[in-house]
């Protein structure tokens, strides 16, 4: 596929998880509000969950929409969200619409991710990582990126990711293309954090 044409297919698959998560919000006639109660925040984080579970669907990917099932399931019994994809052919474009989705879920209540883990996925690579690192809440206590292709860029990425979350208390990153330099940081890293156990 030539470079134009997966530009254009990276376009296409994530304009289609953005309209579907607007079609979703304009059905919602609230933001959430800084002095909301309890029962309201809870409801609020629904609709956070709502268009994560949304744009999974819209991937078109067969692990994507298993997720979204459990993703429901989570929700109903407010149980900590776990969003877990091994091993699941994502590539860069799947990546996409998922980081729109963690985009546009604060705006609404928002996502109380617990743990994260795109393992196993090697066409994911650095443009793929960066982007759902970026994307990720703090509020994340496992991360997982093993054998997902993801160059010293994607190291970076995970590194500052790892210093800036404060709950976060496991990252698993091996099998990568991680340079010495890039595994001697990840190894200063968990020095500093005594509390993170670092992988890679």
């Amino acid at each position: 596929m030539s470079n134009n044409n997966r530009r254009l297919v990276l376009k296409q698959v994530l304009l289609s998880g953005l309209i579907c998560g607007v079609a979703l919000i304009s059905g919602v006639g609230f933001l959430a509000d800084k002095g909301a109660s309890a029962e309201e925040t809870k409801r609020d984080m629904k609709v956070g969950i709502n268009i994560l579970i949304d744009a999974l669907c819209s991937a078109k990917n067969i692990a994507c929409i298993k997720a979204s099932d459990m993703l429901e399931v989570a929700r109903e019994s407010n149980r900590d969200t776990d969003l877990h994809l091994r091993n699941a052919g994502l590539e860069v474009a799947h990546a996409l619409v998922i980081v729109a989705a963690l985009h546009e879920a604060p705006l609404y209540g928002g996502i109380d991710l617990r743990s994260f883990s795109m393992s196993y996925n090697p066409g994911l690579t650095d443009d793929g990582v960066i982007a759902l690192v970026r994307a990720l809440p703090h509020t994340l206590t496992e991360l997982g990126f093993v054998k997902c292709a993801i160059g010293n860029d994607g190291g970076e990425a995970l590194l500052k990711f790892g210093y800036e979350a404060d709950r976060l208390r496991m990252i698993c990153a091996e099998g990568n293309n991680f340079s010495k330099a890039i595994k001697t940081k990840f190894a200063l890293l968990a020095q500093e954090k005594t509390d993170l156990l670092v992988i890679v």
